[in-house]
């Protein structure tokens, strides 16, 4: 017997438009929202430290770092270590001890009961709003063994689920690869990127060397801002040294061939030719030509127009070419954008550099 379908529940956009929603509500304000939360970091570096002064912080309603929290009930589910080390640990971070913050060292899987047992205590403790598992590992199905896209998934929407259901903050603590990707440090996370896809928001704990006290806190998610937390390790504190946002990290990724970009037409003043002739005087032998004009279209209005300089592009039979023209803004008024300086219009062959 064929087995019955409901339809898709849908909503036209002028309905959607016309309708308000409740922003979405924060533990830690700017940092931590409600959701799903997927924390990583190194073996040994310290996450379960960083993992208890949250879960006080927000008990007791303190600031964690500069951010402030919603106080609440927590729950704190510390699966790799034994409450002899959890009373040692809490001791030296706080002479507070709050009664709304509780602790437990075993739980079941997820699908193997894990979920009636958070539903129970948030039925008990209805003014639980943060809820911590330390480590996501000990409590993945018993599928999760098989490390694949599938798996990973299902065990992170069933938490996603119930988060989503209560309205709570669940965050679950996890580990990275012992291979570093240089290019990405989400990258690392350790399983199928069905990890990450099923989290609201991912943070990423790093350090250069495990010796150092020094890491990195990489945040990125659908409710926060693209956030890097410098950190240091002092006594039994994770403090915040430096926090950079938004504007600040995208100038800190920006390719550094783009300040030599500017410095090369600062310099000379005006530039058109091939990338390759560009990547010639500028002395790169690494970096692809079609690379090099990507990226000046990327930052053509974020990097180079804010220095004075304008850019242009187009193709010809001979191949497509470049042309760069530095106007200090003080020279440029009276013309949007620089726009009057470079006429794209006007190349009918290859150009060759000049200055």
């Amino acid at each position: 017997m064929p087995q019955e379908t409901k339809n898709i529940q849908t909503i036209d956009m002028e309905t959607l438009m016309a309708t308000s929603f409740s922003p979405c509500k924060f533990i830690v304000e700017g940092l931590l929202p409600c959701g799903l939360n997927l924390w990583c970091g190194q073996s040994k570096i310290g996450k379960s430290w960083l993992m208890l002064w949250l879960c006080i912080c927000v008990a007791n309603g303190e600031p964690l770092w500069k951010f402030p929290t919603n106080r609440c009930d927590v729950l704190y589910l510390t699966l790799e270590d034994p409450l002899r080390r959890v009373k040692k640990r809490s001791s030296m971070l706080t002479d507070s001890a709050p009664s709304n913050l509780r602790i437990a060292v075993a739980a079941d899987r997820i699908g193997a009961g894990l979920e009636k047992q958070l539903a129970d205590e948030l039925h008990e403790h209805p003014k639980t709003k943060l809820i911590v598992i330390d480590t996501l590992q000990r409590v993945r199905g018993t599928s999760g063994s098989k490390m694949s896209y599938e798996a990973d998934y299902a065990d992170m929407t069933a938490l996603k689920r119930i988060a989503d259901e209560h309205g709570i903050c669940i965050v679950l603590v996890h580990h990275l690869r012992k291979v570093k990707d240089s290019n990405d440090s989400f990258n690392d996370i350790s399983g199928s990127t069905g990890l990450m896809g099923a989290a609201d928001t991912s943070f990423v704990m790093r350090k250069k060397k495990r010796a150092e006290k020094e890491a990195v806190l990489y945040i990125t998610g659908r409710d926060v801002k693209d956030r890097e937390l410098e950190l240091t390790f002092s006594g039994c504190h994770w403090l915040l040294t430096n926090c950079l946002e938004d504007v600040e990290l995208r100038e800190k990724h920006q390719p550094p061939i783009l300040t030599a970009v500017i410095d090369y037409i600062k310099k000379v003043g005006h530039f058109r030719g091939s990338a390759t002739e560009l990547l010639g005087v500028l002395g790169e032998t690494v970096m692809n030509p079609s690379v090099l004009t990507r990226t000046l279209s990327d930052y053509a209005y974020e990097r180079l127009e804010p220095e004075g300089i304008a850019y242009a592009t187009g193709r010809t039979s001979s191949g497509r070419w470049l042309e760069l023209c530095y106007v200090p803004h003080d020279e440029s008024d009276g013309h949007d954008g620089n726009d009057g300086y470079l006429d794209s219009t006007a190349h009918e062959k290859m150009p060759s550099s000049s200055s």
